[in-house]
């Protein structure tokens, strides 16, 4: 009895003199909107949604919670707004507090990897659409942070050490250089965006870099708003099937303001792009970013980076086709299977894939002009399009 008694108070001793540390440090998948007053953030890993209103007040909504509830039935939304769709759409039509909370989108739903630290105290850190780090607090409110709390970063996790851009304003046709150290990655990914609030302007993506090094990169002429350089730590993974896969573990952004006599007036720029016609609507695919577009018929409009659909399971072809229709296949396959929504909203394709050359042209900050096959256009809005 009394060596079962020493053992129980020992242990309570390690108990009390052992620091708290991170209950799970990992790279997770997420997606996340922005909103008029807030953001939602959904993790692949537990299916949870977090909103966070500018007010600082969080709501979590297990996927038990929201996964059996009716779709959204908003499908149009004010010009210049985006009406939430899948998870985010049940969380935000069936809820009341969260639609007084956030207002409507502003933006479509975009996916990244983010770094996800689960802390011994309820805190949980992770990072926003803009690889922002912000810390979810025990007491269900929220604030962005610096860093994560050394308390919680375990030994060999990666991290920044350095991350440097000069000049910090741009001017067309200036050079700019990026410096840089990253500690615990297989490689570093440098891309240059359009300082645009809905990132979706990429001037170039500079991939497998070491981790340690520095590269120059001219400023296009063309530019509108100012220069986002972000900084990706990557770690790779060989598939069975001959495949790598790339997993962006820590990200790290600067924002160059623009330089006077700017902006230059805005040219066209061109990529290889894949077109599919459907029964209610279109996909447009870009080469350049990889990104797929989803035009339905009632205008609006879905987004899905390459990092969204890029390892999900292609449609299956044992089922049976209408006669008349075609399939989707590749990453119009992969949206079209996986994601309901879509599927249900676009029908099947009417056609085969079509490659062209796509024009897009920035009319302004709201505004772009997609080409489509046969010498068609569309005028793409955050969340909504027209002819």
């Amino acid at each position: 009895m009394k060596r079962t008694l020493i053992l129980i108070l020992s242990s309570l001793l390690l108990m009390l003199v052992i620091p708290a540390q991170a209950d799970n440090y990992k790279s997770v998948f997420v997606t996340s909107q922005l909103y008029d007053r807030g953001q939602m953030i959904w993790r692949s890993d537990v299916g949870t949604i977090f909103v966070l209103s500018n007010a600082g007040n969080v709501l979590r909504f297990p996927v038990a919670t929201y996964g059996a509830l009716p779709p959204s039935p908003f499908r149009t939304a004010p010009w210049g707004k985006v009406p939430p769709l899948m998870g985010f759409g049940k969380v935000w039509a069936n809820h009341d507090e969260v639609r007084a909370d956030l207002g409507w989108a502003i933006i479509s739903e975009v996916g990244r990897d983010s770094t996800m630290v689960e802390h011994a105290n309820g805190s949980i850190y992770m990072q926003d659409q803009q690889a922002r780090l912000l810390r979810v607090k025990p007491n269900n409110t929220w604030e962005y942070v610096d860093s994560i709390p050394d308390d919680t970063t375990p030994q060999n996790n990666p991290k920044i050490k350095i991350f440097n851009v000069n000049p910090h304003s741009v001017v067309a046709g200036d050079t700019i250089s990026v410096t840089w150290t990253v500690e615990h990655v297989d490689s570093v990914i440098v891309e240059f965006y359009d300082a645009s609030p809905r990132n979706d302007i990429l001037y170039a993506i500079k991939a497998d870099q070491p981790v340690s090094g520095s590269l120059d990169f001219t400023v296009p002429e063309h530019i509108l708003h100012g220069m986002t350089v972000t900084l990706h730590g990557a770690n790779y993974q060989d598939l069975p099937d001959g495949r790598r896969t790339t997993t962006r573990v820590v990200t790290a952004n600067e924002t160059l303001k623009l330089g006077e006599g700017e902006p230059q007036e805005p040219q066209p720029t061109q990529t290889w792009a894949v077109f599919q016609q459907y029964e209610h609507g279109m996909m447009i695919w870009r080469r350049d970013t990889g990104t797929i577009t989803v035009l339905f018929d009632d205008n609006s409009v879905g987004s899905y980076p390459l990092t969204y659909y890029a390892y999900l399971s292609d449609a299956p072809r044992d089922i049976d086709v209408p006669e008349g229709k075609v399939l989707p296949t590749n990453g119009f396959g992969r949206v079209w299977a996986y994601l309901d929504d879509v599927r249900e909203r676009l029908g099947w394709a009417t056609g085969n894939e079509t490659g062209y050359t796509l024009t897009i042209t920035t009319i302004d900050h709201h505004l772009i002009e997609y080409t489509l096959p046969e010498d068609r256009k569309v005028f793409i809005s955050p969340g909504t399009w027209r002819y």
